[in-house]
Order: structure tokens, then C-alpha cells, then sequence
């Protein structure tokens, strides 16, 4: 098992290193067979994912509001 934690961490980077940084860790969680959970406000990190969940004033909302372009599994 493999655990990690960070707090927005492609939040300071440049799109490009973002972005690489994702896919790494995409990456790693298709070799392992592994879940990846992120938190994050930002949309374009949040598109990337297969499955999403969206809070609304610290509960599960839902009805999710999905960004233009997001494929949403919830």
C-alpha cells in the first residue's frame, strides 16, 4: 500500500509541470492498481479524474454542478 499527502501541490507549477506531475502520479496509480484521491479546486485537475465527488458546505452535494467539459462517474 502507498500512501501519500500533499496540499495543492500542483497548485505553484507552471500548467506543463502540473500536468506532468498528474500524469505521474496517474501513472503510478494504473501500475499498482491503485486508488488516487484528490482534493482540489481547480477544474482542470478535476476533469482528469474518472470518478468525482463535489461538497457543498461539508456534505457530499448531490446534484454536482460538472465544469464545461468534465466527465463526471458519480
Amino acid at each position: 500500500m502507498i500512501t501519500g499527502r500533499g496540499d495543492e501541490r500542483t497548485a505553484n507549477l507552471d500548467r506543463h509541470r502540473a500536468a506532468e506531475g498528474l500524469g505521474l502520479l496517474e501513472a503510478l496509480r494504473r501500475r499498482r492498481g491503485a486508488a488516487l484521491v484528490v482534493v482540489t479546486h481547480d477544474t482542470a485537475v478535476a476533469t482528469r479524474a474518472d470518478r468525482t465527488v463535489h461538497m457543498l458546505d461539508g456534505r457530499i452535494d448531490e446534484q454536482p454542478a460538472r465544469p464545461e467539459g468534465a466527465a463526471c462517474t458519480c
